[in-house]
């Protein structure tokens, strides 16, 4: 009764059911899935070989040229391929044969990021390949004669039979369709073993084709008697298809056709079939495990900007600084919408090439040469500090082309709401009704001897309508409350060519001798925080009611006020919005004096209510001191974690948290904590180790736990102590469980050198591991970037493409889910190491219509409010209404349909 229910409201919705089965939420949609498991290769009921599992249906696959001397038949590769049913091709011809499967509607690569794969898994049955086999070209061989590809029909609708063998001058189906098409090689190649084309329309899977640039020699990669595991990837990167090429599971290739060939030649960026088969060599093979996907761009709020797209209001026309030819143009970084949005006369923008500058391709140049008030403006999805602990960054690095001329506060950038007004190049006026928090910097060599009385070189002030960047602001006059200061500190203000990170944080928090929540505003540059305070309205009498400016935010800006001709670069810009998480144990400042929880008190009990963490010893026991200590003097915020390794085997201690999965890309989790060493600084080349992981099912939930972590993976961070090796830091891909933090890791290429990211001295540092969901457009496939900072510096960064090493396992990348914390060392005694304020973050949403608890809301959840609602379980009551009705299956199946953020 409630399925039928589901289905009408479905449909009463205007929902397709497939929607409810999880494919419209930016989700992989699974095209073709074959195993052959039914026994019949062309499903018309009649078996061509033995059937193994009726429920795998599969797709039908049809001959689309022919079956002269070809037999398909299925047979039992469970010694071959090893999955059972495999398709059997028997050929005594060497032209052109293959088979093809429609998709049941066309798949378009409409956006940028828009990915369509193939994967599937061949190997030759006949070694060495029989040239005698029936046919009369002994002197061809086998190189790149298996073949797989993509293809447009062009409107003539692929065969939904088998189809003969054309008759000149007769044509198939298939001669005007065109796509992209992977060659391989089969057993022992001759020249070439491995490349990419844009298909022509002369017959697919053969004839003319269009270079793409990707051509492999590596032997490595043919398919012989073994079985291969074959992909081709196509992603839709701005006008082109950028196709890749892997060899189980490695990238090997990857090109794009020219804008001018996709032209030309009508290579499409719609497909509606996809094809696999041999030419031009008389072949036996089989193939099993076919997998078709397509995986829409990750959709969602913009939140950085780069450039390298070379338009920065995104009007669709580049933007190239006059005789700058060195540009990047990568539509996929889009970026935000920019306008000028405080005047238009006397101001430039452009993107220019700042690779020799700030290092990273593209920026946009700005050039104010006039007094008056110029800034560029940009909307952004709202952002609501809705709770205490809400944040939100506003950070980009920046670059004077020349030398800045000295001005005092003058160079401006914040976040503001825009009071319902979107900024707008024709209309101006539209920031004057803004609302936010900016930041006013000095530019020049010593531009603080000419301040007023005050000597700062940075403030942060609440911006108030009456003109965006200028206009009335809470600052330190009789009618502001708003401004943070750092007098006379030079090392803050923008003064030479050189790069400065900058960035302005907004956190909103409850003030309890207030009695209602405030913003806390902070300014870092280069990482380092500059100046810090609070919009509380209490310095002086407040200009407006409002405590504090806003709570919302919906745009960004930088600029100049009162200040003519400052020449300067921007680029890499991020919004960052953080939640504050609802799980009070994402926070650990051991306060409680109770490591594990167990009631028992280690150490000093400060505060009861800062329970945190669970931590046990999870990596031995014995010669293992771990205790909570006083270290107000040390670290300076009361009780610390303590853990003190007598013996040089891996000790670590590890806390569970509830699971975070990185669903989407964008989605990121941070581990942050400060630490220091107690005593003398043993020398050990990255001896302390820690890191986030996955505790595969197995949390440690007691001490002595070394069992429970020999299934666990994820990333940690090694780094120096005493004076710095030649690596004094490196992230680490943990991917043999069997030793947890020590023994084989994966090396991705996060590594620091730098003497001063070490721990050579008793002194506290912060450290923090970010670990960020990426699409890599090199290995055409999702993976992690991770991020190690040492004191709120960036160390190192890289992206886990496992492509460095041998693979250690298929993975990557290793794990998207996180749900356990680790500190510990290896190979070092007697380093007595203390960790305070453990904190964990993310900007992962938690989300209501995700029963199973795996991130995604789909046809699982779905089956999971069916077993509530049969059972009238109050939990599938979401109208609380008392009863378990139609309009809670609309209000469930409408929260399905927008899935999981």
């Amino acid at each position: 009764m409630v399925l039928e229910q589901l289905k009408k409201q479905a449909l009463a919705c205007g929902l397709p059911l497939f929607v409810v089965a999880g494919l419209a939420f930016g989700q992989t949609q699974v095209l073709v899935e074959d195993g052959f498991g039914d026994g019949d290769r062309d499903n018309d009921g009649t078996l061509e070989g033995i059937n193994a599992d009726s429920s795998d249906v599969g797709v039908p696959w049809y001959f689309f040229d022919g079956f002269l001397d070809t037999t398909a038949s299925i047979a039992d590769d469970t010694v071959g391929i090893g999955n059972g049913n495999a398709l059997d091709v028997t050929m005594m011809i060497d032209s052109p044969r293959g088979f093809l499967t429609s998709f049941a509607q066309p798949v378009d690569l409409a956006n940028d990021g828009d990915r369509l794969r193939v994967v599937l898994t061949a190997r030759v049955t006949e070694s060495p390949i029989d040239v005698t086999d029936g046919s009369t070209y002994p002197t061809r061989n086998g190189d790149r004669r298996f073949r797989v590809g993509f293809y447009n029909n062009n409107g003539t609708p692929e065969p939904s039979a088998d189809f003969p063998a054309p008759t000149p001058p007769d044509t198939g189906p298939t001669d005007d369709d065109t796509g992209y098409l992977l060659v391989v090689d089969v057993d022992t190649p001759a020249g070439n073993t491995l490349s990419i084309f844009g298909d022509k329309a002369d017959g697919i899977l053969g004839g003319s084709s269009v270079s793409l640039g990707a051509t492999s020699t590596n032997t490595a990669f043919g398919i012989q008697n073994d079985a291969v595991n074959v992909e081709l990837s196509l992603v839709r990167t701005g006008d082109t298809i950028t196709a890749s090429a892997f060899i189980d599971g490695q990238l090997d290739q990857s090109g794009s056709a020219s804008t001018a060939d996709i032209a030309a030649e009508n290579l499409p960026f719609s497909f509606d079939y996809v094809a696999f088969g041999t030419c031009c060599v008389s072949l036996d093979y089989r193939v099993d495990d076919i997998l078709v996907e397509f995986i829409p761009a990750p959709t969602g709020p913009v939140t950085t900007d780069g450039f390298e797209d070379n338009d920065w209001n995104n009007d669709g026309a580049q933007d190239t600084f006059p005789n700058d030819s060195a540009m990047i143009n990568d539509a996929d970084d889009r970026g935000f919408n920019w306008v000028r949005g405080t005047g238009v006369g006397s101001f430039d923008v452009f993107t220019v090439d700042d690779s020799s500058g700030i290092g990273t391709g593209n920026a946009a140049n700005l050039f104010s040469f006039t007094s008056s008030t110029r800034a560029i403006v940009a909307g952004i999805d709202q952002i609501d500090l809705v709770n205490p602990g809400d944040s939100v960054s506003f950070s980009f690095d920046f670059r004077a082309r020349f030398a800045p001329p000295m001005s005092d506060r003058r160079f401006r950038f914040g976040i503001h709401h825009d009071g319902g007004t979107p900024a707008s190049e024709s209309d101006n006026d539209l920031t004057d009704d803004d609302v936010g928090y900016m930041v006013q910097m000095d530019t020049g060599s010593g531009a603080e001897p000419q301040d007023t009385g005050d000597d700062d070189v940075a403030t942060i002030r609440g911006d108030l309508p009456n003109g965006l960047f200028s206009g009335s602001t809470r600052s330190t006059g009789a009618t502001a409350t708003v401004t943070v200061e750092e007098p006379g500190n030079a090392a803050f203000e923008l003064g030479d060519t050189n790069t400065r990170r900058l960035e302005l944080r907004v956190t909103r928090r409850f003030d309890e001798a207030l009695g209602f929540d405030v913003n806390d505003l902070e300014l870092y540059v280069d990482g380092v925080l500059a100046a810090s305070g609070t919009d509380d309205e209490t310095r002086s009498t407040p200009v407006v009611p409002e405590i504090p400016v806003t709570f919302s935010f919906n745009q960004i800006g930088i600029g100049t006020n009162s200040l003519a001709n400052l020449d300067y670069n921007i680029d890499n810009v991020a919004v960052v919005f953080t939640p504050a998480s609802s799980d009070s144990t994402n926070f650990d400042g051991f306060e409680d004096g109770d490591r594990d929880n167990d009631s028992v008190a280690e150490g000093p009990v400060n505060d009861a209510s800062d329970e945190g963490f669970a931590f046990y010893k999870s990596r031995g026991s014995s010669s293992f001191d771990v205790a909570v200590i006083d270290d107000a003097s040390g670290i300076g915020t009361g009780n610390a974690l303590s853990i003190l390794p007598t013996t040089t085997s891996t000790r670590a201690v590890s806390a569970a948290f509830d699971d975070i999965t990185l669903n989407q890309v964008g989605d990121f989790i941070r581990l942050k904590f400060d630490a220091r060493v107690l005593g003398v600084i043993p020398t050990a080349d990255r001896r302390f180790r820690w890191g986030l992981h996955d505790s595969a099912g197995t949390p440690v939930t007691q001490d002595g736990g070394t069992t429970m972590t020999s299934d666990d993976a994820g990333y940690h961070v090694q780094i120096d102590t005493g004076p710095g090796a030649s690596t004094t830091a490196t992230i680490r891909g943990e991917v043999d469980p069997g030793s947890f933090l020590g023994g084989s890791t994966r090396s991705f290429g996060a590594n620091s050198s730098d003497v001063n990211v070490a721990f050579d001295d008793n002194d506290t540092h912060s450290l923090e591991l970010v670990i960020e969901r990426v699409f890599d457009l090199g290995l055409g496939a999702e993976t992690v970037q991770a991020t190690f900072l040492f004191d709120a510096v960036e160390a190192t960064s890289a992206v886990d493409d496992d492509t460095r090493d041998p693979p250690l396992n298929p993975n990557i990348p290793i794990t998207f889910n996180f749900n356990q914390v680790s500190f510990g060392t290896n190979g070092v005694s007697n380093l007595n190491m203390l960790i305070d304020n453990v904190e964990i973050t993310t900007n992962v949403v938690p989300c209501a219509f995700d029963l199973t608890g795996d991130g995604v809301a789909d046809i699982f959840d779905v089956a999971a409010y069916l077993n509530l609602a049969e059972a009238m379980d109050a939990a599938a009551d979401l109208d609380n209404d008392t009863d378990v009705d139609a309009d809670d299956v609309g209000a469930f199946l409408s929260g399905v349909a927008s899935g999981c953020p």
